[in-house]
């Protein structure tokens, strides 16, 4: 979160204080998408009316925003002006009121990205400027500029929690599944050859059960593939050349084994 006493003067007379006000907003806004290595890829919010400083008392005082002021601040405003030396593009925005001690607040909603978000022309703010590719980052109450490292794990950070939060996870899937068709399948078949009533309900508890199994085990193996798929390219070549090896002879042990089942039980 990132808390402003004020809504940016972006209606000033002044164009120079207009740039560098747009500049601050950039900054602060891309900030909180970015996030930092700790809470990449999680919902963000600027709240204004709200006074940054905490007081001796460890609260914040409430400033509140005029109904001037509210009207001008809108996600639609806010994405035009942030997009414009945006990569990738923010998607949405949202900006809400709210009244806290009879006083107006706006807080701006900026939902998770999958992406790093990093400026593509020279940005002016109050205080300095920004070279062009620079990408904000949060760290406490402080906005700083990512280091290459950081860049690299923020943006695996946000591809893993995006997915994990679009995607099923797939032990609980697989034992979803594997329970539904169990149960489906079993309990006609235990019908039909033991030929009771009792032997379908059997059949139904027994078709959930092992279905849930085998399916929660080709979930997990499923899960283990694609962290292997993910990470292969940050594998190490020495690694990858000894996992490959093991996963070959390995292979050809259970091949072997089972041609030697095969000719033992002919014999």
């Amino acid at each position: 979160m990132d808390f402003k006493g004020e809504w940016y003067k972006l209606d000033s007379d002044n164009p120079k204080t207009v740039e560098n006000q747009k500049g601050e907003l950039i900054k602060d806004v891309l900030a909180l998408a970015n996030g930092n290595a700790n809470v990449a890829g999680e919902t963000s919010y600027l709240v204004i009316g709200v006074a940054d400083e905490i007081n001796e008392q460890g609260e914040r005082e409430i400033v509140g925003v005029s109904d001037i002021e509210s009207e001008r601040i809108s996600a639609d405003r806010i994405l035009k002006i942030v997009n414009t030396v945006c990569s990738p593009s923010l998607e949405n925005l949202a900006c809400d009121d709210f009244f806290v001690d009879e006083k107006r607040i706006v807080i701006i909603t900026i939902p998770p990205s999958p992406y790093l978000h990093e400026i593509t022309s020279k940005l002016h703010t109050p205080k300095r400027s920004f070279d062009e590719f620079t990408v904000f980052v949060r760290h406490g109450e402080k906005i700083s500029t990512a280091s290459t490292k950081e860049r690299i794990a923020i943006e695996q950070l946000k591809m893993l929690r995006f997915q994990e939060v679009q995607n099923v996870p797939p032990i609980q899937f697989g034992v979803g599944i594997g329970a539904t068709i169990g149960g489906l399948l079993l309990p006609g078949v235990a019908e039909k050859t033991l030929k009771t009533k009792e032997s379908r309900v059997a059949g139904l508890i027994v078709g959930v059960f092992s279905g849930g199994i085998l399916g929660g085990m080709f979930g997990s193996i499923f899960r283990d593939f694609r962290d292997i798929q993910r990470n292969w390219k940050y594998t190490p070549l020495k690694a990858k050349i000894i996992g490959v090896s093991a996963g070959a002879l390995i292979s050809s042990t259970f091949f072997l084994i089972n041609k030697v089942f095969k000719k033992s039980n002919r014999t």
